[in-house]
C-alpha cells in the first residue's frame, strides 16, 4: 500500500488492522478507517502469487504437451483450456480491471434504477494493480443466510425477520440480477457464489468481488432470448431440444423476431421476454418443476 501511494500507512489510515480479515489464494482483505472516518476494506495482492501463477502454468502446459506427444490426446486437445485459464487467472490479479468492473457494475444498477442490489464504492487513490480499496459494507453473509434456512434455525431466522430480511425474497431478486445480467448489461459477475453476497437489512443484495466477470455481446443476448423460446416451445410441445436446433440459435435470429428485440434495435429485457415466453407457449409446470 505504501508503495502505491509513495506514503505511510498512518497518513492514509487513521487505524489499520494488520491481521486479515479475509483471506484467498489470490489475496488477503484487510480492514481499516480513514482520516475522514471511512471504514474500507483493502484488498491486497499476495506478494508472490504471480511467479506460483506462472510457475503452475508452465507445469499445466508441459504436463498436456506430454499427453499429446504420447498420443493419448488429440494435439491442441487442451490449447483453449490453457489460453482460458491464463486469461482468467490473469483477470483476477488485475485489481485495475475489477475496480472498472465495480464502478461499471454501480452505473449500470443506477442507470436501471435496480434500487436493490449495490457494490461498495471503489476508493480510487487508495487502488492500484495490486490493491484494492473500498467502503466497508457489514451485513448478513448470504451463506449464513443459506445455512439457517437450511438448518431452519428459527432464532437466526426470527432475527433476520427483524431486520426485514426474507430468504424467499432475496432468491427473488437474485434471479432477477442474474437475468439481468444475462440480458441488459455488457457484462455480468462470474462467480456470484453465497461468500461474495451481502444481505443488507430491507432484503438489499451487495455484490462482491469482482475480479471475475465475462462479457456479452448483444448477438448473444439475443441469442439467448432465443433459447429461452425454444425451451418453452419445448416443454409446450412435450419435444426435448436437439443439440442440432441449439447449434441454429444464430441463423434463428436472422430474420426473425427473436421476442421482438432482434432487427428493431431494441436491447433484449428479462422483464419482457420471460413472461411472453411462458404465456405465448402456455407452459405448464408440473409440482415437480414448479418446485
Amino acid at each position: 500500500i505504501e508503495a502505491l501511494t509513495g506514503r505511510a500507512l498512518s497518513e492514509d489510515f487513521v487505524s489499520f488492522e494488520e491481521k486479515p480479515i479475509g483471506s484467498a489464494s489470490v489475496a488477503c482483505v484487510f480492514r481499516g478507517v480513514l482520516h475522514n472516518g471511512m471504514t474500507v476494506a483493502i484488498k491486497v495482492r499476495r506478494p508472490e502469487v504471480m511467479a506460483c501463477f506462472v510457475a503452475d502454468l508452465t507445469l499445466f502446459r508441459w504436463t498436456v504437451r506430454t499427453l499429446e506427444a504420447l498420443t493419448i490426446v488429440r494435439e491442441d486437445f487442451f490449447k483453449y483450456l490453457c489460453e482460458d485459464l491464463q486469461n482468467m487467472f490473469m483477470d483476477e490479479m488485475d485489481f485495475r480491471k475489477e475496480a472498472i468492473h465495480h464502478r461499471l457494475f454501480r452505473q449500470y444498477v443506477r442507470k436501471d434504477r435496480l434500487k436493490f442490489v449495490d457494490a461498495p464504492k471503489v476508493i480510487r487513490e487508495l487502488s492500484g494493480d495490486d490493491v484494492l480499496c473500498t467502503e466497508f459494507i457489514h451485513g448478513y453473509s448470504c451463506q449464513d443466510i443459506l445455512t439457517a434456512v437450511e438448518t431452519r434455525d428459527q432464532a437466526a431466522l426470527s432475527l433476520l425477520a427483524d431486520q426485514e430480511i426474507d430468504p424467499a425474497e432475496i432468491g427473488r431478486r437474485l434471479l432477477n440480477v442474474a437475468l439481468w445480467f444475462r440480458f441488459e448489461t455488457p457484462f455480468f459477475h462470474a462467480d456470484p457464489h453465497p461468500g461474495n453476497l451481502l444481505i443488507l437489512p430491507g432484503n438489499r443484495i451487495m455484490m462482491l468481488d469482482f475480479g471475475a466477470c465475462g462479457l456479452m455481446t448483444q448477438s448473444q443476448a439475443e441469442q439467448q432470448v432465443e433459447l429461452l423460446r425454444q425451451i418453452a416451445d419445448s416443454m409446450r410441445s412435450g419435444v426435448p431440444l436437439s443439440g442440432a436446433a441449439a447449434g441454429r440459435f444464430g441463423g434463428l435470429l436472422e430474420g426473425n423476431d427473436a421476442g421482438g428485440f432482434a432487427g428493431r434495435g431494441k436491447k433484449p429485457s428479462h422483464r419482457d421476454t420471460i413472461p411472453a415466453l411462458l404465456r405465448d407457449g402456455e407452459v405448464v409446470l408440473t409440482p415437480e418443476q414448479q418446485a
